[in-house]
């Protein structure tokens, strides 16, 4: 059944390596850690929403020893086509016996 609550549907989580953003461009979900970012920066989120190294992609990269809060897990939205496409093969019913009939019967 296709998602009725208008709310986007998501990739699976993946744990992210920190070299660098592997989705650029792309509208993402993710965690990120924060440990001491509270005490540096003031109020820090724990997640986040946006395009992906759509703010120069700092968090992505582990190794520039900035202060940015390191993305650690993310998942992608999945484009609004593939949602559609994704809901009409859940929605498709058949009965395989009758679809290998049809496959096997002469022509």
């Amino acid at each position: 059944m296709t998602n009725t609550n208008n709310e986007p549907e998501w990739g699976p989580w993946i744990e992210h390596d920190g070299l660098g953003c592997p989705c650029v461009g792309q509208y993402v979900h993710v965690l990120l850690d924060t440990i001491g970012m509270d005490e540096l920066t003031g109020d820090c989120s724990d997640e986040s929403w946006g395009i992906a190294g759509d703010n120069g992609g700092e968090s992505w990269d582990w190794s520039n020893g900035n202060w940015c809060a390191e993305i650690i897990r993310y998942r992608i939205r999945k484009p609004k086509g593939m949602q559609i496409l994704q809901g009409l093969l859940r929605d498709v019913e058949y009965d395989t016996k009758e679809v290998i009939r049809k496959i096997m019967e002469p022509v």
